[in-house]
């Protein structure tokens, strides 16, 4: 089966755009005090280019504000317009829980998530 690799370049990028949308998450969320995590094939060694998304979660101590959901809702696309070389941004994936609202009962593996 054929696959495609990403070049070193590529995966630059990958990591600049996780970066940067990290930064703009904690930016956006500064009052709820975020906790930002990646999962999925990028956590586990297992991401495609062509493929795969870039899997996040962002949990927070409280509800967020109408006007933070709506500036969340158009990150990618605000930062695919900063950045229209680094088409990572559209790759993005993801949900948000508050603190309380992310009581999970069955065990998760710890290495299948990364905290930024």
């Amino acid at each position: 089966m054929w696959e495609q690799k990403e070049t070193g370049s590529e995966r630059c990028q990958r990591q600049k755009a996780i970066n940067k949308m990290t930064h703009e998450i904690h930016s956006i969320l500064s009052d709820c005090e975020p906790s930002v995590y990646l999962y999925g094939s990028l956590v586990l060694d297992d991401f495609r280019p062509g493929w795969s998304d870039i899997d996040i979660l962002v949990l927070t101590d409280r509800q967020i504000s109408e006007e933070q959901a709506q500036k969340l809702v158009n990150l990618r696309q605000t930062m695919s317009e900063k950045e229209p070389g680094n088409s990572y941004y559209r790759l993005f994936e993801g949900g948000m829980l508050t603190l309380d609202a992310g009581y999970c009962p069955m065990p998760v593996h710890p290495a299948h998530f990364v905290l930024l």
